[in-house]
């Protein structure tokens, strides 16, 4: 027994700190980017974290700004999606890790801020539309990392998570026809971006049954062990069997 509970101990532990090493998953929230005025806020938590704000838009950082000039998308395109964004510049808020909550504003509080998100979505447009709404779905992948770093803390470990989720993009639009040939456009409306509920990575999955598979193969050497192992007898009991019966005349 006592092997088969060391085996359970290593892999929960094995486990346990393979998750530590990896980022921490998303399990709610999402993205809205609406136009006009064009602007995206976001709202993810995770077990340990909750992010709620916004992004401040440009043209350098944000995909449909770049692919969809003043939200005119041209048919049959690739749109990109995407996004990156740093710091109290362009990101707006609030940031809690373990119960701390820390402000996403400019100024001098904000140099020991370290905040970056980016994300990855690519939309394909039809070329043969029909004049009127148009919704248009994608995947998409998104990571951030937080630190905040206080050189007067007592903490030197400084807060710090990385974090990573994934889930569906939906792209809302209108199709419409100019008077003039081949100048028909997409016009954005929103796009949302919600996040799917996290599934256990294959890693993970693997350990588990790897720890499980050594239990019952420790349990069953241990039960066969059990079974082929000969049965003591005592003295009395030997001497019963060997003494002779009453005889019969």
């Amino acid at each position: 027994m006592r092997r088969v509970s060391m085996a359970v101990f290593l892999a929960v532990m094995v486990i346990f700190f393979g998750r530590q090493s990896a980022a921490e998953p998303i399990t709610a929230g999402n993205m809205l980017y609406s136009t006009p005025p064009s602007s995206m806020t976001i709202s993810v938590s995770g077990d340990r974290f909750a992010f709620d704000g916004g992004f401040r838009l440009s043209e350098r950082i944000f995909g449909p700004n770049e692919t969809c000039r003043l939200g005119f998308c041209s048919p049959g395109q690739s749109l990109n999606f995407g996004g990156a964004f740093d710091g109290a510049p362009e990101i707006f808020g609030t940031f809690t890790l373990d119960g701390r909550t820390f402000p996403i504003t400019g100024g001098i509080a904000n140099d020991r801020l370290n905040l970056h998100v980016s994300f990855s979505a690519t939309v394909v447009s039809p070329s043969d539309l029909s004049p009127g709404p148009v919704t248009l779905t994608a995947p998409f992948s998104f990571t951030g990392s937080f630190l905040w770093f206080d050189v007067f803390a007592f903490d030197p470990s400084n807060p710090h998570v990385q974090f990573s989720g994934n889930g569906t993009l939906t792209a809302n639009f209108d199709y419409r026809n100019f008077e003039f040939p081949g100048q028909s456009q997409l016009f954005l409306h929103s796009a949302r971006y919600e996040f799917a509920e996290p599934t256990p990575e294959p890693a993970t999955l693997l350990l588990l049954g790897t720890g499980l598979a050594g239990v019952i193969v420790r349990r069953r050497r241990y039960q066969n062990g059990q079974s082929s192992a000969p049965r003591s007898v005592s003295a009395g009991q030997e001497s019963e069997r060997q003494a002779p019966g009453p005889r019969l005349e």
